[in-house]
């Protein structure tokens, strides 16, 4: 039986390819994290940590806390991740983003 992932876990997905970083150990390096433990909070539906979300948002400033662990969509700085997480997000058939009302 198979842990479903958790919204987090697709939200980092989505990252790994919108900045072209598709394999965990490429992503894990990019964000200075030991590919095991990313590939645990993607894979496998361990939350993600303070650390990992921090050196996501260091990594990529574009990407906010509000995003990567509510899904709000104003956690995007940039419209051009936003855009791509949204067709990324049609394309796979998942939930990315938290409608406002329910974000907080």
């Amino acid at each position: 039986m198979s842990v479903p992932r958790s919204p987090e876990g697709h939200r980092i997905s989505a990252l790994m390819e919108i900045y072209n970083l598709p394999t965990p150990t490429e992503f894990a390096k990019a964000i200075g994290v030991s590919q095991p433990r990313l590939s645990n909070v993607v894979a496998s539906g361990l939350p993600l940590g303070k650390e990992m979300a921090i050196a996501i948002v260091t990594r990529f400033p574009e990407v906010d806390l509000d995003f990567l662990l509510l899904g709000d969509p104003t956690g995007l700085k940039s419209l051009e991740p936003a855009e791509k997480l949204r067709q990324y997000a049609r394309r796979e058939r998942v939930e990315l983003f938290t409608p406002p009302s329910s974000a907080r």
